[in-house]
């Protein structure tokens, strides 16, 4: 059986969130989570230029689509204080990444990002 590296395996953390869109009806939120998860596989897979700068930008539509749903929540607490606490550590990890830990950070990053829009989901829904 071939090896999957962990920060392929750790989108599976992104179903959690995905779940909660689905199931709360916000559906934007389950598209944009879709080409998440399916962008970031192929990036990670292929590890071609171009699917990074697709990963990216799906990055980018989902930090924004969460600060978005805070907002549509009127930054409900103290979720929304969470979700900013998890925001910090998600920066550090991704600010503090090096050859030598970027499959560790890298994967810790995926799993920090769907905690985070999973807090918004509640900071919306609550």
């Amino acid at each position: 059986m071939k090896h999957i590296p962990s920060k392929t395996r750790s989108n599976i953390f992104f179903l959690i969130p995905l779940g909660l869109a689905v199931y709360f009806n916000i559906y934007a939120l389950s598209v944009i989570l879709g080409f998440v998860i399916i962008g970031s596989l192929a990036y990670h897979r292929a590890n071609e230029k171009k699917r990074k700068i697709q990963d990216e930008i799906f990055a980018i539509f989902l930090m924004t689509y969460n600060l978005y749903l805070c907002f549509l929540g009127n930054f409900t607490q103290p979720y929304f204080i969470v979700a900013m606490l998890w925001v910090i550590v998600a920066l550090w990890l991704y600010f503090n990444e090096t050859k030598s830990n970027y499959w560790r950070n890298h994967s810790l990053w995926h799993i920090a990002s769907a905690i985070i829009t999973s807090l918004c989901i509640l900071v919306y829904i609550l």
